[in-house]
């Protein structure tokens, strides 16, 4: 279990990084785009098509951070009032997380399909593959998988917190 949640943080602060990097450069690219097409008047004609993989990469990696915090928006009045009970609501966390684990499984198999299914077509003004833009579902997914299995895993073995 330890050695789970060392490989969970450390993919965490990798995400982290990458995701503070990808927003300060999708804002240092709009930013530019906006400034010489205005200011300059002579746009770049690739910032658009690059901002948007920025865009699509920084959500679906802020997905991964959102849901190891449990920041996302929910709607928690079922496990409120239906389980009002200790064991009724460790039931329906185990099987919320459950479901989020297979549906993050099915979309690294999925995001795999379509970035391979879409790896000819190229973006015309950075002449690379959509299916860079493409794979940031199945990478962010499998990053869910990690996290809703240690969310499942400490559903089932609580850890006791230690006395100093």
């Amino acid at each position: 279990m330890k050695k789970i949640e060392y490989v969970k943080k450390v993919i965490l602060r990798i995400v982290y990084t990458l995701t503070f990097l990808l927003f300060t450069v999708l804002i240092c690219i709009v930013f530019a785009q906006v400034f010489w097409r205005y200011a300059l008047q002579s746009p770049i004609f690739w910032a658009e098509e690059f901002a948007r993989i920025l865009y699509v990469w920084m959500i679906m990696l802020a997905l991964v951070i959102s849901m190891d915090e449990g920041s996302q928006a929910s709607v928690d009045l079922l496990t409120k009032k239906l389980f009002c009970s200790r064991g009724g609501r460790i039931s329906a966390d185990l099987f919320v997380n459950m479901c989020m684990l297979l549906f993050s499984i099915v979309l690294v198999i999925y995001g795999f399909r379509l970035s391979h299914f879409v790896a000819e077509q190229v973006f015309p003004a950075l002449d690379i593959s959509y299916s860079v833009q493409y794979l940031a579902v199945p990478v962010s997914s499998t990053f869910l998988v990690l996290i809703f299995f240690t969310k499942i895993l400490h559903t089932i073995f609580p850890v006791k917190a230690t006395q100093e």
